[in-house]
């Protein structure tokens, strides 16, 4: 794996961030519902950024993305998650449409390979124009000469008319460089957090398989996916409870990487980073991750 690849996604998804964060100050709106939470609490800050990791048993004969793991087929019509994502767990009825949209994208598209950005192997933004609504409202992010955000966001008109927050309760989102496709996500934009139904680490972190994160019925925030070494590797992420040593967290960020129906390594970081930004944040966790491939390869 290339060393150099770290520092360059780094870059990219802090300005990501930043251009998302000028186009529109508030995009998503979050409420923690807990009988344990008031109004002291919910505005505590989180102090503590590091990412914690964790692998499965198996998770380095899983991460040898090259030779020992069957590639999913692309064509398939049947998403990796779609046992673990539906409305109950998604976001309401007009936002879980961005899932069922999105899992049928996936099938249709190609992701090119962050290593080899160089071979124009991924969709074009074109492309993946034609394969979305044209209802959709299409906002694009620039973040330099060669890379792009692009997001197709779902309006909810009861909400619009009901509150002056974001009347969009979910988007897809692509990012591209020199404009083949590297990465996509489906993410809620408004939602509510059901903490006290949030699992613990440690239950999250004993996840094996898709299936078992299945019967957990936890809810999901992002569902995300990148190509590496022509392996494609989903990431899901769900709240979960703090850490024993997380005493200023009131709730985490929870991402599991999936190949295939293995889970083979997770991580999670204070909700409250990534609550403004879910795209975003996951091209981050997503480096992170690959960070983590590099040192163990």
């Amino acid at each position: 794996m290339q060393s150099c690849f770290s520092a360059c996604c780094w870059g990219r998804a802090e300005q990501a961030i930043q251009k998302r964060g000028a186009e529109t100050s508030v995009d998503t709106a979050m409420e923690v519902q807990s009988e344990e939470t008031n109004a002291e609490s919910s505005s505590a800050e989180t102090t503590d950024s590091s990412v914690a990791e964790g692998t499965n048993d198996g998770a380095a004969g899983g991460a040898n993305t090259e030779t020992e793991t069957t590639s999913e087929n692309q064509s398939s019509e049947t998403h990796t998650f779609d046992g673990v994502v539906h409305e109950e767990t998604f976001t309401n009825e007009t936002g879980y449409q961005a899932w069922t949209d999105y899992s049928k994208a996936t099938s249709q598209y190609n992701l090119g390979d962050i290593l080899n950005y160089d071979n124009p192997e991924g969709t074009t933004i074109s492309e993946i124009d034609q394969l979305m609504d044209d209802n959709l409202e299409k906002a694009e992010a620039p973040i330099n000469e060669t890379e792009q955000m692009v997001f197709y966001r779902y309006l909810d008109e009861e909400l619009a008319e009901t509150t002056d927050l974001s009347p969009y309760v979910s988007e897809i989102a692509y990012y591209f460089v020199d404009e083949q496709l590297m990465f996509s996500s489906v993410t809620p934009t408004y939602y509510q957090v059901n903490q006290t139904a949030a699992h613990d680490i440690e239950t999250l972190s004993s996840i094996a398989t898709v299936s078992e994160l299945e019967e957990l019925q936890p809810q999901v925030f992002t569902v995300a996916e990148m190509k590496l070494n022509g392996e494609t590797i989903k990431q899901i992420m769900v709240p979960s409870q703090p850490a024993k040593d997380q005493s200023d967290v009131m709730l985490n960020a929870y991402y599991l990487f999936v190949i295939g129906d293995d889970a083979i390594h997770s991580m999670y970081v204070p909700f409250t980073e990534v609550a403004q930004d879910f795209p975003s944040s996951s091209i981050i966790i997503f480096n992170s991750f690959f960070s983590w491939l590099s040192d163990n390869q």
